[in-house]
């Protein structure tokens, strides 16, 4: 789990490579990408949950860049090497939130309208539809 990854870490990290990786945007999307699954599947709303697969797009850029950066890190100083492979996995883990708040709108919207993400026009329009939701980080902490 985050919290058993979080318990292994030997330092704290700097305020840049927490700025760097975004995981204050990271937590803040990944928070109210789930409320916001759990909330359309339980009110049965169809057009939140179809919003939910564009947002999830924002997290998995933020997870690819973090890798990255995680990755610069190590070849930087070699002697936190598990502390950062254990960052790594709490960036993942998040990512995961993200993903498993897709499933979660994936249900809803069959439930509301019989229609299969994984099948529709859906899946492939979102990808070009409101690239701005990328900055959802500071709207979502408002929500």
């Amino acid at each position: 789990s985050i919290a058993d990854r979080v318990l292994q870490i030997q330092r704290p990290f700097s305020e840049s490579l927490w700025a760097e990786l975004e995981m204050t945007r990271l937590q803040a999307l990944t928070k109210h990408i789930l409320f916001d699954a759990l909330r359309a599947y339980f009110k049965e709303n169809a057009d939140d949950a179809k919003a939910i697969f564009q947002r999830d797009d924002a997290i998995d850029e933020v997870h690819k860049a973090a890798f990255a950066v995680i990755v610069r890190a190590i070849e930087q100083d070699t002697s936190r090497t598990s502390d950062y492979i254990h960052l790594l996995n709490i960036v993942a883990l998040l990512e995961k939130v993200g993903d498993l708040s897709v499933a979660v709108a994936e249900e809803a919207l069959f439930h509301t309208e019989g229609i299969t993400y994984r099948h529709s026009e859906l899946k492939y329009a979102h990808k070009t539809e409101l690239k701005s939701v990328v900055s959802l980080g500071e709207d979502v902490a408002t929500a």
